[in-house]
Parts: structure tokens; sequence; C-alpha cells
């Protein structure tokens, strides 16, 4: 027998349809992991969760497009409705959240935590996005912390950042080594390479700061 089905020893079951156990010790619903490679070990729940994602062993999607085409996508947690759907180079990585690391790009090694959190962050490896919206497109993301609701939202150049507090460097521009806390610290801030804002509105709509 090649798989085992095991719907009827699971309850409350219902809306995900038969559940199995294939050989390779991956646990499944029915529509989710189609074409998934390289995915021993690994659990998918949800409607197309899991759908041709590569290198996906030892890892759990959960909710319906959760790692949809998540590329690199081992040893990761993919938590939530899109939650990286279509990140590239996924792995070692835990998007929890709607949306949460959807589009990502080269997101090994990050956490993000939050509804829209890190969705289509790019380049942003290594990194920790926790709260609603947080990093949500930066860009140049990689090794930075943002904690707080739009805490990184829409910053560019943010790699190796911290942004802590809402709306701490939302919109902030080329923010690269920044160090902004507080509510609203760096919002907008122009050219803020290196810059360290604190406190509430510290920074925020500051030019040529670098």
């Amino acid at each position: 027998m090649d798989f085992i089905k095991l719907a009827d020893s699971i309850p409350f079951q219902s809306n995900l349809g038969p559940i199995y156990l294939s050989p390779s010790n991956t646990l499944y619903s029915s529509g989710a992991a189609n074409g998934a490679t390289s995915n021993t070990d690994s659990i998918f729940f949800g409607n197309l969760s899991g759908f041709q994602a590569t290198g996906a062993y030892q890892s759990v999607f959960q909710g319906a497009n959760s790692g949809n085409g998540a590329t690199g996508a081992f040893q990761s947690s993919f938590i939530g409705v899109n939650a990286g759907q279509g990140s590239s180079s996924a792995f070692q990585s835990n998007f929890i959240g709607y949306n949460s690391g959807k589009l990502a790009t080269s997101a090994y090694g990050s956490v993000f935590i939050g509804n829209d959190s890190g969705n289509g962050a790019i380049n942003a490896a290594q990194s920790v996005f926790v709260g609603r919206d947080s990093g949500n497109g930066a860009t140049s993301a990689a090794d930075s912390f943002f904690l707080g609701y739009r805490a990184g939202y829409g910053a560019s150049s943010a790699s190796a950042s911290a942004f802590l507090g809402t709306s701490a460097g939302d919109g902030a521009t080329n923010a690269t080594g920044g160090v902004f806390i507080g509510y609203q610290a760096g919002l907008s801030a122009v050219d803020s390479v290196g810059s360290v804002f604190v406190g509430q509105q510290a920074g925020s709509g500051a030019t040529n700061t670098a």
C-alpha cells in the first residue's frame, strides 16, 4: 500500500478532506502538497498549501496557499493563509500570519510574525519582523529587526537596521544601519543611513541625516 488514509482516525477534519500519510512520512490533506518536491517528513494542510514548493522537506505548511510556490522551503514553517506564498530561498524560516512572507525574496533564516509581516520584502534574509505590516514591502531588508505595527513598512535600503515601535521607520529611505526607537521614530525619514532616532516621532520626516 503506497499511501495510508487517516481520515477516519483523526477527528474534526471534515473541512480538510481526507488526510494521508505517505511512505516518506509526509502528512497532508487532499488538495495540498501537489507538485511539492523533496517533501519528506513535512506537513501540508489547506487548499494548495505547499503547491509546487521546492525542497520542502521537514517543513510545515498550514493554511490555504501557505508556501504555494515557495523555493528552497526546507525546515521552515508557513502558517496562515498565503504565508510564504511565492517566497524564494525560504529555508529555515518561520512565517506566521496572513500574507506573512508572501513573495519575500532571499528569505532564508527569517522570522515574520503578524499579518502581512514581510509581505513582499526584498532580500530579507536573516531578519525578524514582528507585528502587523512590519517589514511589509521593505527593500534590501536583510539582517534587520522590526518590531511593532508598520515598523519598517516600505522602508528602502533597510538592511542591518533596528526599528522598534509603531510605524518606526515606516517609509524611511536609504535607512541602512539605522536605529529608530519610539512611536513613529524615523517615519518617512530621507537619506537616513546609519542614523539613530530615539523617542516619539524622533527624526520623523528628517532629510539628509546620514
